[in-house]
């Protein structure tokens, strides 16, 4: 047989499969005995990820829950940034859902700044979601409110 890890600075099969959101897919390679916490990366020396992260990354909500009902580690932190770095708001809702005394105060520390990224990325949707969870609208990170950070720096010179 060909082992299912298997992977030299490309992805695992099972993390290609939660990039491509197939349910179907990483169902059979987890009982296959797919390790659900394989990292990939890009070369020797940079970490490209793990399936969780792919999945995260890709807004694939069942994939999420199934790795992590297979013991997927998750670094809350790191979800969320790349949840909202990637603009997928169905993550960040999955995340603060089930994680929601430790999402909201991540989601509000100041030193993160995640309300601040979210409103520089201009994604409403995601700006609301952090409001609603507690995060100080009139909160600095590097001097600047959310706000500033969503104006179009070309308008306000």
């Amino acid at each position: 047989g060909h082992e299912i890890n298997v992977q030299k600075y490309q992805d695992s099969p099972l993390t290609a499969s939660c990039k491509l959101g197939r349910l179907d897919l990483i169902k059979l390679l987890i009982s296959y005995q797919a390790e659900v916490n394989v990292m990939s990366y890009n070369n020797e020396f940079e970490y490209a990820g793990s399936p969780l992260d792919a999945a995260i990354s890709g807004g694939h909500i069942e994939c999420i829950k199934l790795l992590l009902q297979h013991g997927a580690y998750l670094h809350l932190q790191s979800a969320m940034v790349a949840s909202i770095k990637r603009q997928r708001l169905q993550s960040l809702e999955f995340l603060l859902d089930k994680f929601p005394e430790e999402g909201a105060a991540l989601a509000c520390d100041t030193e993160l700044g995640l309300l601040h990224y979210a409103s520089k990325k201009n994604n409403e949707d995601i700006v609301i979601l952090l409001i609603d969870h507690g995060c100080d609208v009139d909160s600095t990170y590097n001097d600047k409110t959310p706000l500033m950070n969503a104006l179009n720096p070309r308008v306000v010179a």
